[in-house]
């Protein structure tokens, strides 16, 4: 396996490095990176077509636009992607998910705030080998910030996520409002053998 991490020192130029420089890696996890612009991160589109695990995780520069430039080719054969924190992100980048990673596994995207249940139905029609999903927020008591942050998808999406994966056994909602006991209940009968809500 070839993997590269980084900190949050990675910038632009580092970007067009990784994409020029190592075309066979497989892992690339470059969390906090917070100098790392769309500009930088699109210089990987058509270049690690190998990559199975992305995380960049509270990049908080990234927009959807960059996801949809990018995972077409790098999207391929990730099983594994981590955008905790991208708080930018929206339903444009579920989009380019579902669209690109149809052998995806693994989601991480707590601390989302933008994605609606319009981004978890792209997820059940595209994402079918989906097994766990973490769509949480953390919450403070003293976090003057907490509404602005809650997760506006409710449980029509989350309904309709557990229709369309059905091999989903984590899912993780801490924070989502918006998700009553009987959407919960809805998706425990899609998929029974799925682990407690977190």
């Amino acid at each position: 396996r070839r993997g590269l991490g980084g900190g949050a020192r990675v910038g632009d130029s580092a970007m067009g490095w990784i994409a020029s420089g190592c075309k066979l890696l497989d892992t690339l996890v470059l969390p906090k990176c917070v100098e790392v612009t769309d500009l930088g991160f699109e210089q990987l589109s058509g270049k690690l077509t190998r990559l199975q695990t992305l995380n960049i995780a509270r990049c908080a520069q990234l927009s959807s636009r960059a996801l949809a430039a990018v995972l077409p080719t790098v999207g391929l054969n990730l099983t594994s992607l981590d955008v905790t924190g991208c708080s930018t992100l929206d339903d444009d980048a579920l989009d380019a998910v579902a669209e690109s990673c149809a052998l995806l596994k693994h989601l991480a995207m707590g601390d989302v705030p933008r994605v609606t249940d319009a981004g978890l139905r792209a997820l059940a029609g595209g994402c079918a080998h989906l097994r766990s999903l973490d769509a949480s927020v953390a919450l403070s008591a003293l976090d003057t910030s907490a509404r602005c942050r809650l997760p506006r998808f409710s449980g029509a999406g989350v309904a309709a996520l557990a229709r369309g994966c059905s091999k989903l056994g984590c899912l993780r909602l801490g924070g989502a409002s918006r998700v009553d006991d009987d959407a919960l209940a809805a998706g425990a009968r899609h998929a029974p053998q799925r682990h407690p809500l977190g």
